[in-house]
């Protein structure tokens, strides 16, 4: 049966409130800051949709520019 250990006991998994009392990795507050920089330029700064456009046009573009690195590194040491 799911949820129990061999000789029949139930096994303690931590409960969700358990899991959320939890503190975040860095890499998710990142990513959670990351997220509301938009909702704050929109609320505080006034932005419109073009701002934002271009705001999520250039991370795209970042992120393609490391990727590119990426894979320029990987066939540079990678087997032939």
């Amino acid at each position: 049966m799911r949820g129990e250990t061999d000789d029949g006991q139930r096994a303690t998994e931590p409960s969700l409130l358990a899991k959320l009392r939890e503190p975040l990795p860095p890499s998710a507050v990142a990513l959670i800051l990351a997220n509301l920089a938009p909702l704050a330029g929109i609320i505080a700064l006034g932005w419109d949709v073009g701002d934002l456009m271009v705001l999520f046009w250039l991370e795209n573009v970042i992120i393609g520019v490391f990727n590119i690195l990426k894979m320029l590194a990987n066939r540079a040491g990678g087997p032939q």
